[in-house]
């Protein structure tokens, strides 16, 4: 699986993306957290998102992103693609997927 994750940095000012591969696929269900988790420990300490989100279960609502243009919480499964783009969902970022 492919995937594009917007980066973003305050400190310099700098944002693109940032592209991963991946050994597995979406059929399997992944969560899109469990998909960002793997990608800050097996390839990127630095990528910032919101891993600590209060429920992890589709309720709280904190941990929402832009997957393949369409709105979807990082807690619930991804769409069966090859290829995933993941942006934040509002202009008012912090740092990658981190909004206010």
């Amino acid at each position: 699986m492919k995937v594009r994750i917007f980066r973003f940095n305050a400190d310099t000012g700098e944002e693109g993306i940032s592209e991963y591969d991946l050994p597995f696929g979406t059929e399997r269900g992944y969560p899109l957290l469990t998909i960002l988790r793997y990608i800050h420990e097996n390839h990127d300490p630095t990528l910032s998102f919101f891993s600590h989100c209060v429920c992890a279960r589709g309720i709280c609502g904190r941990c929402v992103v832009d997957v393949n243009g369409k709105k979807r919480l990082a807690c619930s499964y991804v769409p069966d693609t090859d290829e995933l783009t993941v942006r934040p969902m509002n202009e008012n970022y912090w740092k990658d997927l981190v909004c206010n």
